[in-house]
This record gives structure tokens, sequence and C-alpha cells, in this order.
């Protein structure tokens, strides 16, 4: 307020230090690491208070920091410092993602918390721009795939014996897929398309990775639950990812977006040489001629129609 930068230098400085106690010994080693709530899924701590409270502490000074000090004249006295700023709110971001993950926190937990923190730094960067936040909340939902990972347990996910369509990974990937799906919804909505499209196109691929792999395993596990044959069960998945495949070519026609296109066909090729190679090795040799030429005949129309959509898209673009 007095534009003294001398105070904001010792002000930075001690909040530093604070932080750097809070974030080792008061979160692994001091009584404030003994957990409120033990053996719950997100394990509260006085830490968990002390490193919200410090990231809350970043956040201010990265807003004071954006606004310009004046005198008594109300002249300019100071300018804003939006570098400055913006590493402060990064600091306040990775305090928050910092919080929920105690060692005792299942992994599931912690990305039910990042996901919050990804849509809540997301509303506020339409409030402030100048700290970057957008791209804050971005790094947040990716970085939920890693926990999503870690709690999916991919080995345990085929020899669960849950209902199908409801093993808790699926739920919480589809989860993950939508708060991805909505961030690249809005940097396509909102954001300069053309500077952006690397962007949407990772957040988008993220997500429908996410989804591929999750209902894959979804499928895998109901296969083996419903089918007896290890053939019907190794089909099953390669029917999946074909229609994953179709869908995208579709897909991107109808959006006429050509990586996603490209995927598809990718991922159709992928199915189709997993059925060749794998799911009909233990089949009889008349059933194994067969499958080739319906996968050849299958392929065949795909290129055909996909040459034709092509050249008529291009047609009414020119």
């Amino acid at each position: 307020w007095i534009a003294a930068r001398s105070l904001e230098i010792y002000g930075v400085v001690l909040l530093s230090i604070a932080t750097i106690r809070v974030c080792t010994y008061d979160l692994f080693v001091g009584p404030a690491s003994v957990p409120w709530t033990a053996g719950a899924p997100l394990v509260l701590a006085p830490s968990t208070i002390l490193v919200l409270a410090a990231g809350a502490a970043w956040m201010l000074v990265a807003v004071l920091m954006l606004h310009a000090s004046r005198d008594e004249e109300g002249n300019p006295a100071a300018p804003p410092r939006p570098i400055a700023a913006t590493v402060c709110a990064l600091l306040a971001a990775g305090l928050w993602m910092l919080a929920p993950a105690h060692p005792q926190s299942t992994a599931a937990a912690v990305c039910v918390a990042w996901l919050v923190l990804s849509v809540v730094l997301a509303i506020a960067a339409r409030l402030e721009r100048r700290l970057h936040l957008a791209e804050m909340s971005l790094v947040a939902a990716c970085a939920t795939v890693v926990p999503w990972v870690i709690a999916s347990d991919m080995d345990m996910w085929l020899k669960s014996e849950v209902a199908i369509g409801a093993h808790p990974g699926l739920w919480l990937g589809a989860a993950v897929a939508a708060v991805l799906a909505g961030h690249a919804w809005a940097v396509r909505r909102w954001a300069d398309v053309q500077e952006h499209e690397s962007v949407w196109l990772v957040l988008s691929g993220l997500a429908g990775g996410v989804m591929l792999i999750a209902t894959s395993f979804e499928v895998a596990r109901g296969a083996a639950m419903l089918a007896d044959d290890v053939t019907a069960r190794r089909a099953a998945l390669s029917i999946w990812w074909g229609l994953w495949g179709v869908s995208m070519v579709v897909l991107g026609f109808w959006k006429r977006t050509g990586p996603v296109r490209y995927v598809g066909l990718a991922l159709m090729s992928v199915a189709a040489f997993k059925a060749v190679l794998l799911d009909l090795a233990g089949v009889p040799q008349l059933w194994r001629v067969a499958s080739f030429i319906g996968l050849g005949g299958l392929m065949l129309g795909v290129a055909v129609l996909y040459g034709r959509v092509s050249a008529t898209l291009g047609a009414q673009s020119d």
C-alpha cells in the first residue's frame, strides 16, 4: 500500500520460510502430521489445514501483486508485477494439490480432490486472467490420470467380481474423462482455436484415451464373467476397439477433424490385426478363412466410404 519494495520482499521471504516448514516438518514429522481421520479415504490432519492456508496466503500475495500502488496524490507509485504474481499463484496451486496427498489417503480420494481443484481453478480463471489460472487448471486435470491409474489397480480390476459396469475404476475414469473433456470444450469455446488447437487435441485425446482404457478393462472383465470360451473373450475386446474406431471416424467426419479420423482408423487397424493374429489363432481353419475374408471386406468398405466422404467434404470446402 505504501509502495515499499523492502516490505514486500520481507513478506515474501517470511512466507517462503513458513511454507518450507509446513511442507517438511509439519507435514511429515511434527505433531501436525498426526491425522484426524485415520482410515478414511481422504485423510485430514492439522498439516492439511496448514498447507491449504499456505496456498491461500500465496494466492493472496499473487492478487496483491497485480494491483498498482499509488501515492498520496493518486499517482502510480509501483506498477503491477504479473510475472511474480503468476509465480505466487503457481505456488498456491501446487500447495493445494499437495494438501490432500497424505501418505494414508487413497489414490481415488486424491484423484477426486484434484478434479475439484481443477474445476475451481478454471472458474477462478474467468475472474482473473492475468494469473494464468486456466493453464494451471489444465495441468491439475491432466495430473488426475496418475492417481486414477494407481487407484484402478489394473491387475485387480480384471479379477474383481462386482457387477458389470459397477467397478469404481470405471466411474472414476469417467469422471476424469468428463473433466478433461470439459476443459477441452472450454478451450475450443473461449480461446483462439488456431492458437490452442494442439491443447484442445491433447485434452480431447487424453479424455478419450482414459475412457477407452477404462471401458476396455470393463469389457474384458465382463467377457470373462459371461463367456467360458477364450476366443470369445478375446474377440469381445477386439469388437469393442473396432466400435471405438468406427465412432471416431464418424466423429472426425462430423466435426471435420483429421486427427480424430486418423486415430480411429489406427484403432480399427489394431483391432483387425489383433483379431487376425491372436483372437483367431485357435479356431478351425475354415472359420479363420471366413473371418479373414469378412475382415478384409469390412476394411475395404471403410476405405471406399472414407475416400468418398473425404472427396465430398473437400468439394464442399472448395
